[in-house]
């Protein structure tokens, strides 16, 4: 990552970087290949899964970013990251009606194209209040990512290589079907930070706002949305998810008496509000909820 101070007095930073990363489990996958290299059901049919000759699967990121001080107190961050995922794990099946083998080969056809920007405004100082430091801090970030794996799924649930799919009552390539599942239109969160100094307490909160988006099902053949005269194809419709607000709050202790020993206790509230946020839909449209109010206690000690 390079760093270029315009003014030379901190006012004004640019940050530009190129990284590649590689990731993905192929022992895991040359292991499985040994394991069910050959499978037979109760019925006689067989199935027969290949791992052979994968690539680690490995991401190209570019990432570009402007720092900017405005008046005396705050700062304005604006960044950009292009990602571009390459060999991701995919998998295809056909059925070889002599034998009644079903096989499945698990490939390096994915790929995906991923494009992220944040703008966030903090203050470089925190705001004092009697005895209280007080950090505030508000973020928009958007996400969009395009390409032909689901990156919700585990390789065992990938999509497949198909050529063609049905897309909202459409047949198209599948390279042109949008990741749905992984879009984060748009995401507004408010951070907000309380920290009084002499007794080591610390009340962080945040407060996100999601925009309303659309998650990605495939159709069964029961469903009312389902078109037979593409059966020969995998069939997909995009179901929109509502807007959601949740807050999420900690507080913590750090006694000041036992700064030796980096004692910390820590409260948490995840989804305060109990708010219902559907997350996914299920292939009859069922949506699947994200977890209600949840608490959790810490301690921790370093040393």
């Amino acid at each position: 990552m390079t760093e270029w101070d315009i003014f030379a007095n901190q006012t004004s930073m640019i940050t530009a970087g190129y990284n590649r990363y590689y990731g993905g489990n192929i022992l895991d996958m040359g292991l499985r290949d040994i394991r069910n290299s050959w499978t037979e059901s109760v019925s006689g049919n067989k199935t027969l899964t290949r791992y052979q000759d994968l690539k680690t699967p490995y991401n190209d990121e570019l990432a570009m970013g402007l720092q900017q001080k405005i008046g005396k107190n705050v700062i304005a961050r604006a960044n950009y990251v292009y990602r571009e995922a390459h060999d991701q794990i995919s998998k295809s099946s056909r059925t070889d009606s002599a034998t009644k083998t079903t096989i499945t080969e698990y490939n390096n056809d994915g790929k995906t194209k991923t494009h992220s920007f944040s703008l966030s405004f903090e203050l470089a100082e925190p705001l004092h209040i009697r005895q209280v430091d007080i950090n505030p801090q508000i973020v928009f970030s958007y996400i969009k990512s395009k390409g032909n794996l689901s990156l919700n799924n585990g390789y065992e649930e990938s999509n497949t290589g198909d050529n063609q799919v049905v897309y909202n009552g459409n047949l198209v390539s599948y390279d042109s079907v949008p990741v749905a599942d992984f879009n984060n239109p748009l995401k507004i969160s408010l951070n907000m930070d309380f920290t009084h100094q002499p007794s080591g307490l610390v009340w962080a909160n945040t407060l996100a706002w999601q925009e309303a988006r659309k998650a990605r099902i495939m159709l069964g053949k029961t469903n009312a949305q389902y078109i037979s005269e593409y059966s020969d194809y995998k069939q997909y419709v995009d179901e929109k998810l509502d807007s959601s607000l949740t807050w999420d709050t900690r507080l913590s202790w750090t006694p000041q008496f036992l700064q030796q020993q980096n004692l910390t206790i820590s409260a948490d509230i995840l989804n305060v509000l109990d708010s219902k946020t559907a997350v996914d839909t299920t292939n009859t449209g069922v949506a699947t909820y994200a977890s209600g109010r949840t608490f959790w206690l810490d301690v921790s000690m370093k040393f």
